[in-house]
């Protein structure tokens, strides 16, 4: 994430940079994308683009942050319901929520799929659900059968990869068609581990 000068600009100059890295990251893969290009843009010199950012690495994630991760958590986090929700609706929220996110911000996400590294993908989502989305105290799984907490986290695991694989269906498929896949995905896993 960026260094603390970042965070110190502000917020016209700020969004200059992000602007013009969104645009970049959009136009081009990642690994032809220039930080020459975004600094031009942006109208900041190469020292002071260090001085805010590690290398293009750390600019990209804050990019997936910036445009994907807080305008999710914003909305996702407004919701009162969360703790009355079992796992399975749980992960159909949060999918309903991202999708949202995801299709103000279709083309960079496309980019993000199709252009990273497998390393810079896990890293993202990773980072989108590492504050406990999943977390198992406050989803209801009293109603579900496990015999170890070793099945209790492969569900988890499990619901993630749907979760991510419904996502990435978003960029070829319309929104309804993929809903209802998960659905699907969803009901079958939730017969299997009820009760």
């Amino acid at each position: 994430m960026p260094f603390e000068t970042f965070y110190n600009l502000n917020e016209k100059k700020k969004n200059n940079i992000l602007e013009a890295a969104k645009e970049e990251f959009e136009a081009f893969k990642y690994v032809d994308a220039s930080i020459n290009r975004i600094i031009k843009a942006a109208n900041i010199s190469r020292g002071s683009f260090y001085q805010y950012f590690e290398d293009k690495n750390d600019l990209y994630q804050t990019i997936f942050y910036y445009y994907i991760i807080d305008p999710f958590r914003k909305n996702f986090e407004n919701k009162k319901i969360i703790n009355k929700l079992n796992i399975f609706d749980y992960t159909l929220l949060i999918f309903m929520h991202l999708a949202l996110v995801l299709q103000q911000d279709k083309l960079l996400f496309k980019r993000i799929l199709n252009d990273s590294t497998i390393e810079q993908i896990h890293f993202l989502f990773n980072h989108l659900l590492e504050d406990g989305l999943f977390n198992q105290s406050i989803i209801k799984t009293d109603n579900l059968r496990f015999n170890t907490s070793f099945e209790k986290q492969l569900l988890t695991q499990t619901l993630e990869s749907a979760l991510f694989n419904a996502l990435t269906l978003l960029l070829d498929e319309e929104y309804d068609t993929v809903r209802t896949k998960l659905l699907k995905h969803l009901l079958m896993l939730k017969i299997g581990f009820q009760k």
